[in-house]
């Protein structure tokens, strides 16, 4: 906790991997590739540009203006806020993405842990399971000139399987280089699939 305190310190910013425990961030894994496929927007979807609807319906709205930004947000919950499981990961993918938003993000525990790393006191905060379409979604950078705010993002896009053929001798080859490594995709900061994503307004400690 000090060397991270120590490191934001410095730098302002933060990385952490494998934040989530394994048989969490492998159920999401699954579930997101899944949740692609099912709408249109896998590997092997049948345009590069999708219907603009893609990704909406069955627990996602679009949310916009676009002016600003357009993705996709998880329905409110009918009937109210839903109970917990046990284990967490014995829950669908979706319920899992929304227990992470409302139970993980929310919790006054993560805002002690946060105020703790960042040195900063939350004073409120707002946090959205963001999904973000293939050649459909956005968000235009903007800024808050009037209040201090510490962005907290959880991304969840699965990595890019790439199959790895055997040589001659047997030996497995190494991957060809794909999307960001040649420069076939490319962009200031950008994430597909869903985000949880958490604005908080600080203070100094």
């Amino acid at each position: 906790m000090k060397a991270l305190a120590s490191r934001f310190l410095a730098e302002s910013s933060l990385e952490l991997y494998d934040f989530l425990s394994r048989p969490i961030s492998e159920k999401l894994n699954a579930g997101l590739r899944e949740l692609d496929e099912r709408d249109g927007l896998g590997k092997n979807r049948p345009s590069p540009i999708p219907p603009h609807i893609a990704g909406s319906g069955s627990g996602w709205r679009i949310k916009g203006p676009p002016h600003k930004w357009r993705y996709n947000v998880l329905d409110l919950p009918i009937g109210g806020p839903s109970t917990a499981v046990s284990p967490r990961a014995a829950q669908p993918p979706q319920a899992l993405l929304r227990s992470l938003q409302d139970a993980l993000f929310s919790a006054p525990a993560f805002r002690a842990w946060l105020a703790v790393v960042s040195n900063l006191i939350p004073l409120r905060y707002a946090v959205e399971a963001r999904r973000f379409c293939p050649g459909l979604g956005y968000t235009l950078a903007t800024s808050e000139e009037k209040e201090a705010r510490l962005d907290v993002v959880l991304g969840l896009t699965p990595q890019a399987e790439v199959a790895h053929a055997a040589n001659g001798k047997g030996k497995a080859k190494e991957p060809e280089p794909i999307g960001w490594q040649t420069g076939e995709w490319g962009g200031w900061e950008v994430c597909s699939c869903p985000m949880i994503s958490c604005h908080i307004a600080t203070d100094s400690v």
